[in-house]
């Protein structure tokens, strides 16, 4: 793909999204930027500030059937854009408390599978779209004698629990627009971590419990193992998709399985020498449901074959987010 672009992003104000949308802001390129939030988180504003790129932004919620002019200006600037990246979607395994059984299906329905279908009604077959899947639909990676391996792009799906069933119909329906002709990319992210990581993923919660002199919730063993992988890694895979042309299915991983002990671990660290922790580290054990699969991690060839080095500092990638959280919190408080 030429430079000065126009992409697309949906979810631009999510974790993944916001990160992207500034990325590509300062390689210079346009961005419309779509997400049913009002604005643009601050980074968004400075990015487009500082950036060579120009900012349009359309609050719209793609998953509301009864909101007709949503799809007419979404097929409008998919029509007009080079490119289409779609990271709107509802994420987590994990219901958050007091969420009953229908109503998070329901939600699932809405924000995972109804919003894909309509970017992918809007988007012209010509114009490639990245669609943001997930490796919970890997169903970890044991392989038929039990050993664990990375899981690769060519694996057949086995999904465990229903999120991970909602992003197998996704995929499903992105193989569809395949088949009519269209151009499309299924983008599996791992465990990401990094700057505006939501408070309810595992290392923000832990670091906000470590901070607060709470015990950190783990959820089955400390040898679970997990694939971290920078927020900055997967925004240069989904832009190496981009300017390679690159389709079919791209693992978005490190490559390297972490246990929970070890990220448990880098979190003691970033506390301890960002100066605010709440006291010693404990820990409360809990059991795991069955999508907490014992282990996953990417195999990468595919994403180094894009040029990308998938390679992730744990401790550098945990105090960077850390540093985040504060540096937010302070301007909230100064505000």
């Amino acid at each position: 793909m030429s430079r000065l672009v126009r992409i697309v992003v949906t979810g631009s104000s999510g974790f993944i999204g916001s990160r992207l949308v500034a990325r590509v802001l300062s390689r210079g390129d346009d961005v419309v930027a779509v997400d049913r939030r009002p604005a643009p988180p601050a980074p968004l504003a400075a990015a487009a500030r500082d950036g060579a790129g120009a900012l349009a932004t359309v609050r719209a919620d793609l998953a509301d059937p009864t909101d007709p002019w949503t799809a007419t200006v979404l097929r409008l600037e998919a029509a007009a854009a080079d490119a289409v990246v779609h990271c709107a979607a509802l994420s987590g395994v994990r219901a958050a408390p007091g969420t009953s059984h229908a109503d998070l299906e329901a939600a699932r329905a809405r924000d995972i599978l109804a919003s894909a279908e309509t970017v992918l009604a809007a988007t012209p077959l010509a114009t490639p779209l990245v669609v943001l899947s997930s490796s919970a639909v890997y169903g970890g990676c044991l392989d038929a004698t039990g050993t664990a391996r990375p899981s690769r792009e060519t694996d057949p799906v086995r999904p465990v629990g229903r999120y991970a069933a909602w992003k197998v119909a996704v995929e499903e329906a992105c193989r569809a627009r395949t088949a009519a002709g269209g151009t499309v990319t299924v983008a599996r992210p791992f465990t990401v971590l990094g700057e505006g990581q939501r408070p309810d993923m595992a290392v923000a919660a832990w670091l906000d419990a470590a901070r607060t002199g709470r015990a950190l919730r783990v959820l089955g063993d400390l040898g679970r193992r997990r694939d971290v992988t920078d927020v900055d890694v997967v925004v240069d895979g989904v832009l190496a998709v981009l300017d390679r042309g690159a389709t079919g299915v791209v693992n978005l991983g490190s490559g390297r399985p972490r246990t929970l002990a070890e990220i448990v671990d880098a979190v003691r660290r970033a506390v301890v020498d960002a100066g605010c922790a709440g006291g010693p580290l404990r820990l409360h054990v809990a059991p795991a449901a069955a999508e907490e699969v014992p282990a996953s991690w990417a195999a990468t060839d595919r994403l180094r074959a894009l040029g990308v080095d998938p390679a992730t500092d744990l401790d550098a990638v945990v105090r960077r987010q850390l540093a985040h959280t504060l540096a937010v919190e302070a301007t909230t408080l100064a505000a």
